[in-house]
């Protein structure tokens, strides 16, 4: 997803500004200030063909949005055998934005790679190209990159169009690539530096990496400061993404002393020790002088006012917590201070909306996110009819439930939901739901009838374009086979994250193989912290890595909030997802996305969220 200034500043250069581009389109190639000849046969005169094969009515159609129209034209001219590269590249181009301006991305890339492909078979040269061309063949390539999710092509095309873009556009352009690059594992990131030759697009994917192996804003830092020594003469050593950018400004403001409110006793110590052992992690991970006290809120009489006094005297500039949702209205009430509190859980939103005070921001693990981006992404990748498979615990009916709602609420069809109690009975729950069983009975009806055995493979219904799986992982485990077995056609299968076994080591165990699920990047991509949780584990209680993951990212949140005030359009990247603040101060994650294989969980790219339609 693009940030939220890039978004609103490049439509000039993109989609808004489309028509403004194409006005100046007729001959997008033939009007250069070359000698007009194809490069390839030199005996065909670019002008005078053009002049045969007249584009102009055809762009004029696409620029009134006489979509229709245009379409006609193009394959009026497709039908002309002796079309000349330059028409031909043309035409591409253009049909390509009409796809595109239908959301029709898939046959808007093949537009855009026949487009390419002309251009390289006959030889022409960025430096060749008209201003307009280039500027529409990049409109095309962001457009289709963007919504078939190709990032590292999508960022390939931003840097390649930030030295000739107009001053004013090229700082949407930094965010945008400095973006994409967050979504991207670090591998990935390290895989475009050696496929780079050219030092540019490298330099750019050697920046990504300062962050994606920092997680806090000193090491971060301290990384950043060691590429611009390197890369002096990069475009990005002069106009950096904001986020680096200000990251001097959020280390002058780390608070020096930090009181945090966890529940270390009571029914919810485990809790928040885990959150706790976090903190502390991230805490040592770091070169930070801050100074931090727990105070215990596990009593059943806890005074709030009491204790923010007291942290406030001690001279805590920041205040993380409580962790309880029943003691966060108690803050409401003491809020009103100098002093920044990043509670660790939400108000309901439509409870607080003009309440909440302005030095007071939310994080948390918000169960809703899961199943929010779970949804939203079978519905817009997958389609529409969805079969959901849940357990019979309380848990699997109440997300079943939930699941149902949203994809509802999305404008998707529940075929049936199904419950399955235990694994031993998965194989034949799911040969009835997709109907083998009938199958099978037809086939021996009309073989008795014709009195001999007819040749016959069951087939499962046809009527299904997903599958929810919700289902704790020994269930799940029982379930994806046995749709492998029954199912002709594949169909994808989106999980819970619970249906993956909490111990990453032991997915290859399972025979989960296809199953799309999202997660916290904590449990997807590799980072500092899991040896840390693992030594716990091993020594003390066993901790809940959501919550150990949870402290980890608070204390991160916690130390950049004025960088988060003075620059709200900034995302980092956290243990816990891709943390952005909203305007009602709530701190949104973007989950991690993977897909299981036979070596384990395979990182997958985020949804882009501007171009795809539902389908």
């Amino acid at each position: 997803m693009l940030t939220k200034m890039p978004v609103l500043m490049l439509p000039v250069l993109i989609i808004g500004g489309l028509t403004l581009l194409l006005s100046a389109c007729t001959s997008e190639l033939a009007t250069r200030p070359d000698d007009g000849q194809l490069p390839s046969d030199g005996k065909v005169s670019v002008k005078r063909t053009l002049v045969s094969y007249d584009m102009k009515p055809a762009w004029a159609l696409f620029r009134n949005r006489q979509t229709t129209e245009a379409t006609e034209t193009i394959l009026d001219l497709r039908e002309k055998a002796d079309l000349d590269p330059v028409s031909q590249a043309e035409l591409a181009l253009l049909q390509g934005l009409l796809l595109a301006e239908n959301r029709k991305f898939e046959s808007a890339g093949k537009e855009l790679a026949k487009t390419l492909s002309i251009l390289e078979r006959h030889g022409y040269q960025k430096n060749r190209l008209t201003k307009a061309f280039t500027q529409n063949l990049t409109d095309l390539k962001i457009r289709v990159y963007s919504a078939t999710n190709q990032l590292a092509k999508l960022t390939d095309t931003w840097i390649e169009s930030l030295h000739s873009a107009p001053h004013t556009d090229r700082r949407a352009i930094v965010e945008n690539i400095w973006s994409n690059m967050q979504k991207m594992p670090a591998n990935t990131l390290r895989e475009q530096m050696e496929e780079h030759a050219e030092q540019n697009p490298k330099g750019w994917y050697e920046l990504g990496l300062t962050n994606q192996e920092a997680f806090m804003a000193d090491r971060q830092y301290r990384n950043y400061q060691v590429w611009r020594s390197d890369w002096p003469n990069h475009p990005a050593f002069g106009n950096p993404p904001t986020e680096l950018r200000t990251l001097p400004e959020a280390l002058e403001s780390l608070p020096r002393r930090i009181a945090v409110m966890l529940p270390l006793s009571g029914s919810l110590a485990n809790a928040g020790l885990a959150v706790q052992q976090g903190i502390l992690a991230a805490h040592f991970h770091s070169t930070s002088k801050s100074e931090i006290s727990f105070f215990d809120t596990g009593g059943e009489q806890v005074d709030m006012n009491k204790l923010y006094r007291q942290a406030v005297q001690e001279g805590a500039e920041l205040i993380i917590g409580p962790l309880q949702k029943a003691l966060l209205f108690d803050m409401l009430s003491i809020a009103n201070r100098k002093v920044n509190i990043l509670l660790l859980n939400y108000f309901p939103e439509d409870e607080t909306a003009a309440a909440v005070p302005s030095n007071l921001y939310q994080f948390g693990l918000a169960p809703a996110d899961e199943l929010t981006q779970l949804t939203q992404r079978a519905r817009r990748e997958a389609g529409k009819r969805t079969l959901i498979i849940h357990s019979t615990t309380p848990w699997g009916r109440s997300n079943a439930e939930k699941i149902a709602q949203r994809w509802e609420e999305l404008d998707g069809t529940v075929v049936k939901r199904i419950a399955v109690d235990k694994p031993q009975s998965a194989f034949d729950v799911v040969a009835g739901i997709l109907d083998v069983d009938n199958s099978i009975k037809r086939n021996k009806s009309l073989s008795k009838l014709l009195g001999k055995p007819l040749g016959f493979s069951p087939r499962s219904r046809q009527d299904l374009d997903l599958i929810m799986l919700v289902a704790e992982p020994g269930i799940a485990n029982a379930v994806k086979p046995a749709l492998n077995y029954h199912l002709v056609e594949p169909v994808p299968v989106y999980a819970t994250s619970r249906s993956i076994p909490g111990n990453i080591n032991l997915i290859s165990q399972f025979d989960l193989s296809g199953i799309l699920y999202c997660d916290l990047p904590w449990r997807i991509h590799s980072n500092p912290f899991r040896p840390a949780l693992e030594e716990v584990n091993r020594e003390a209680i066993t901790l809940s890595y959501g919550l150990f993951a949870l402290g980890v990212d608070a204390i991160e949140i916690g130390t950049r909030l004025e960088q988060f005030k003075r620059n709200p359009d900034i995302r980092i990247q956290g243990t816990t997802g891709r943390i952005s603040l909203d305007d009602s101060q709530r701190f949104q994650r973007q989950l991690a996305w993977a897909t299981i294989t036979e070596e384990g969980a395979v990182p997958l790219l985020p949804l882009p969220e501007e171009e795809n339609p539902l389908r």
